[in-house]
């Protein structure tokens, strides 16, 4: 778990880290699971391929270790955190591109919930996109309780 402190500034206070829902992430591990178990269950045919075929089981296992890694990482990071005073977006993309993004809670102009569906709708799982006065938007994808957060949110904000 990344240690958000250490990108606040000296007076602020981490009050909330906003993540998207774990199932989402739960969904890809168990992709990756699937994925890794592929060379297991087609052990006759791929050992029957000589070096090829263990070279190919290898590649399969590597990938699927490396897509559940990059999933763990991306939603590790991938985060809002609200202080009194400010609203940082935490993003990464790809494996080593990390970035912040820091806005002052006076510039929130609106917040929407997007449902994706009837079953987000039930589940309260939305996506909240925060724009700001400066016509620019932050959004996070699948997050629970998406109501109270957007409420705690407009608390901190006025």
């Amino acid at each position: 778990m990344p240690n958000f402190n250490k990108y606040l500034q000296n007076d602020e206070e981490l009050l909330e880290i906003i993540y998207s829902i774990k199932s989402v992430l739960y969904f890809k591990f168990v992709f990756a699971t699937i994925i890794f178990l592929i060379p297991f269950f087609f052990m006759i045919p791929i050992l029957s391929l000589g070096v090829k075929g263990i070279v190919l089981a290898l590649l399969i296992i590597t990938l699927a270790l490396f897509y559940a890694f990059k999933s763990y990482t991306k939603w590790a990071y991938n985060c809002i955190a609200l202080t009194e005073k400010k609203l940082y977006r935490f993003y990464q993309e790809g494996l080593f591109k990390k970035g912040i993004k820091e806005f002052y809670l006076d510039n929130i102009d609106e917040i929407d919930i997007e449902y994706r569906g009837f079953i987000s709708k039930v589940f309260r799982v939305g996506d909240l996109v925060i724009y700001l006065k400066n016509n620019k938007y932050v959004d996070l994808d699948d997050v629970a309780d998406i109501k109270s957060v957007k409420n705690r949110i407009w608390e901190l904000a006025s």
